[in-house]
């Protein structure tokens, strides 16, 4: 991405923020209701290899301190959301990783009877911990990929990115319109500017619009069709585009009981081979006390190594309230990106929380991680977890 192109999308941030902040003095003189919210999250963890390697392991003690804030207005047509929240960090890693991660979001949306239409603005920095395999000195067109969000929380594997830092900068619109009684078109565009400081990653920028067509069926089933386009501009490196078109169905089997599948292509340029098939397919049933939910997906996601990378995932999730004030919860997830050489990082957990107090929770969880590269031996981890958190919502 140029550097030129990379301070328009900054720009372009901060006029959004601007236009949707001159949205929210008019809202304090008008009639509406104002909700207020925050919460504090404690938390210590034991990590049996913190940077899920196979030689040279380390264990480590973490220690979590994430505060956060909300606020948000509603008039019934109009409504205004700002929130975001800081993440401290501290470890026993021998190398000091300490974090200290901002994220702020503004968010406006407007409803009529046939459809609404919303902007939204964040930014987030975020500190990576997990390494990557080792790069050779001049790196290849193609590596080791590193999807859109480098370091993955625990209960969500994914790939894993360098020690360093990525601060990214978006705006994202969402438009939807009833053309008929059964008929509902979307339109959602969004930028986003990425800077990393990670190695030999690229800064880089991206522009998406994607446009969808749904048709109700009957008041339990849908089908859809949806084309999308973006862009991705990395420092010093020609533009990368991806273009896919899917067509979907989506079937409420019963009050509790829900699915839905979607099947498509995606042509790549200049780095594509043809058209990919891309899709999948999800699921969830929720009961008085039980929640089951699933997917199963291929996808195109960025790299960040600039373009794109194809990406096959599954995931499995299972919760059970024991009563008002006790959960168990467990999942198995998988990931495989498919580059120049493969990398599959899988995991399972289980955890259990307890509500302390009105406003107090209390929660333990385990969690395995297992990472397999191409020509590289597989890896371990394992994860325990103490959390404590304090939550106020003014209403």
């Amino acid at each position: 991405m140029r550097v030129g192109a990379r301070m328009d999308v900054k720009t372009m941030v901060r006029w959004a923020a601007l236009l949707s902040g001159c949205l929210l003095f008019p809202a304090v003189a008008a009639a509406g209701s104002w909700r207020h919210s925050a919460s504090l999250a404690v938390s210590g963890e034991y990590d049996s290899n913190v940077h899920l390697v196979a030689n040279d392991e380390e264990s480590a003690w973490i220690g979590v301190v994430r505060p956060s804030y909300g606020l948000s207005w509603s008039d019934g047509r109009d409504s205004l959301e700002l929130g975001g929240n800081v993440l401290f960090e501290r470890s026993t890693e021998s190398v000091a990783s300490d974090r200290n991660d901002p994220s702020v979001f503004l968010g406006w949306r407007r409803a009529n009877p046939r459809g609404s239409v919303g902007l939204r603005v964040g930014y987030a920095k975020t500190s990576l911990r997990w390494f990557e395999r080792a790069e050779p000195e001049e790196p290849q067109e193609e590596g080791p990929v590193v999807p859109d969000e480098p370091e993955a929380p625990v209960d969500d594997p994914r790939l894993y990115g360098r020690r360093g830092s990525r601060e990214v900068g978006s705006v994202s619109l969402a438009w939807s319109h009833a053309l008929a009684p059964r008929w509902t078109l979307g339109v959602d565009a969004g930028v986003r500017a990425v800077e990393q400081n990670s190695g030999n990653l690229p800064d880089y920028g991206e522009q998406n619009v994607a446009v969808s067509l749904a048709y109700e069926l009957d008041p339990r089933s849908s089908v859809f069709t949806r084309a999308s386009w973006i862009r991705n501009d990395p420092d010093n490196r020609d533009d990368y585009y991806s273009t896919s078109a899917v067509l979907g169905v989506s079937r409420r089997l019963s009050d509790n009981f829900n699915v839905s599948f979607d099947i498509g292509g995606n042509h790549r340029s200049p780095d594509g081979d043809g058209i990919h098939w891309q899709g999948g397919g999800a699921f969830g049933y929720r009961a008085q006390r039980l929640e089951v939910s699933g997917s199963l997906r291929r996808a195109i996601t960025a790299s960040a190594y600039g373009g794109f990378v194809e990406t096959d995932s599954a995931r499995l999730g299972l919760g059970y309230a024991m009563d008002d004030r006790t959960r168990l919860a467990s999942h198995v997830n998988c990931r495989r990106a498919r580059a120049a050489a493969d990398s599959v990082l899988c995991g399972a957990g289980a955890s259990v929380s307890r509500r302390l107090a009105p406003s107090w929770t209390g929660g333990l969880s385990y969690y395995y991680r297992l990472r397999d590269d191409e020509h590289a031996p597989t890896v371990h981890g394992h994860i325990v977890r103490l959390t404590v958190s304090y939550s106020w919502s003014s209403n």
